[in-house]
């Protein structure tokens, strides 16, 4: 208690996260925001404080959350926790658990890294578009948000080989590592990120995604993250010529033979991205792939994974999953989404579904500013997907939006993970400032003239 006293930035946190809530609580009643929506917005706003201010890991602020949402009666124990006996969380399990084996017991993704590096002649221009390839190959064979954490350390380990320092071109190198990643998700399903949400919005209609759906619903996506290669090529020239395939060569050569391990690990993942990309014929859920695919690893035959590969895990992860999933059902439950819908439809009558989904991406990069992604999601994924059927449109356009709303930020700290990538020192703000302010208006022209046409052609939108 003594270090809360003497630590004024906790303080203030613990004020902010104790004063907000209570003011919340101060406000009125009435016909639409009856008691039980007041005292649900209470501990919500307190439970996704907690994960924007971060006095502590994020899943302890969804146990609290999630016990007073029992504590309070404004649910059972059986909702809230339900989200347990759903397919998300145990694929965000899957996906840290394979990325723990692949990393521990092979040099696979600096294999890929070096294979696209050589493949796109190792100029300075060659390295951003193989760090853009890169990011798509690492979200297919391994995916999941965490895996991004080798993909930065190989694009500072590449900045520092070539001795970049903190200029332009480190600049560029870093960014196109973090755009490559990202914008790979714009159609490569990602359970912890997308699959969060659908989870989420679950809760206000029954909704499923699979990859080949989800390649299919945004196909006309796959040149964006080209587009921004070239971007980065323009704004981040480097100050001096760059020919980096000489140390490219030289890494796979030290990188050696491909091992027994590698290959037998190479198998299973093969065997895993078919699966995934399959599910149309087999029908069959895509969890069980992401569970099978590390657990594959523990048979007799293959025998990569660990003990040490399972308790390494972080488990956190997966109850501050569960935690965000528990908000739909809570909200749900009272009413809130229906509340919301209510208040937004006078504003958006007579507006097209054009008009919606381009508000929706908005809404987020605005709100980016002061909550995570994961926050956004849990606040207001579900309310707008109640809009969306209220207008009688598919939400699914709508949710894509958001989603690559939550990923075009102008400062890094809006992104836990963009946030890591800058936190290596090679990027200078100017640059960012720059990328990520194109990336944001290039990517509301490409939803508004490309995506919109698109989703309309596929009969999601009027």
């Amino acid at each position: 208690m003594e270090g809360i006293w003497n630590d004024k930035k906790l303080l203030m946190k613990w004020a902010a996260m104790i004063l907000v809530p209570l003011a919340i609580w101060m406000l009125p009643t009435g016909e639409m925001f009856t008691p039980e929506i007041r005292l649900f917005f209470v501990i919500t706003v307190f439970g996704i404080m907690t994960f924007v201010l971060a006095p502590f890991d994020p899943a302890v602020g969804s146990l609290l959350m999630m016990s007073f949402y029992i504590l309070s009666g404004l649910s059972d124990m059986a909702t809230v926790f339900s989200p347990f006996t759903q397919n998300v969380p145990w694929m965000v399990f899957g996906c840290l658990l394979l990325m723990n084996i692949i990393q521990n017991h092979t040099k696979l993704i600096d294999r890929i890294a070096c294979g696209c590096m050589i493949a796109t002649g190792g100029t300075y221009n060659g390295i951003i578009y193989g760090l853009i390839i890169l990011g798509i190959i690492i979200n297919i064979v391994v995916p999941g948000v965490f895996t991004c954490m080798a993909v930065w350390a190989l694009a500072y380990g590449i900045c520092q080989a070539l001795d970049l320092g903190k200029s332009r071109a480190s600049s560029g190198i870093m960014l196109a590592a973090v755009v490559g990643f990202v914008e790979a998700w714009d159609f490569i399903y990602c359970p912890p990120d997308f699959g969060v949400m659908i989870g989420i919005v679950s809760s206000v209609t029954p909704m499923t995604m699979d990859y080949f759906t989800y390649f299919k619903d945004c196909l006309a996506f796959i040149p964006f993250p080209f587009i921004m290669s070239f971007v980065i090529t323009k704004l981040c020239k480097p100050e001096k010529p760059i020919n980096g395939k000489e140390y490219f060569v030289k890494r796979r050569e030290e990188l050696g033979k491909l091992t027994k391990e590698e290959k037998r690990i190479i198998l299973v993942l093969a065997v895993f991205v078919i699966y995934l990309f399959t599910y149309k014929w087999h029908q069959m859920d895509m969890m069980w792939g992401f569970l099978f695919a590390p657990l594959a690893m523990y048979f007799p035959g293959i025998n990569v994974g660990t003990k040490e590969d399972l308790k390494k895990v972080d488990f956190p992860v997966v109850m501050f999953v569960v935690g965000c999933m528990s908000i739909g059902g809570a909200a749900a439950a009272v009413g809130v989404p229906k509340m919301i819908s209510d208040a937004a439809m006078p504003l958006l009558m007579g507006r097209s579904n054009t008009f919606f989904v381009l508000f929706t991406y908005f809404f987020v990069v605005v709100f980016n500013f002061v909550m995570t992604p994961m926050a956004l999601m849990t606040s207001f994924s579900a309310p707008l997907t109640q809009i969306a059927l209220d207008m009688g449109m598919s939400p699914l356009p709508m949710l894509f939006a958001f989603s690559r709303g939550c990923y075009n930020v102008l400062l890094p700290y809006e992104a836990v993970i963009i946030t890591v990538a800058f936190a290596y020192g090679n990027i200078r703000s100017d640059s960012f400032f720059k990328v990520f302010g194109a990336k944001i208006l290039l990517t509301a022209v490409w939803l508004l003239v490309v995506m919109c046409p698109y989703w309309k052609f596929l009969g999601f939108m009027g």
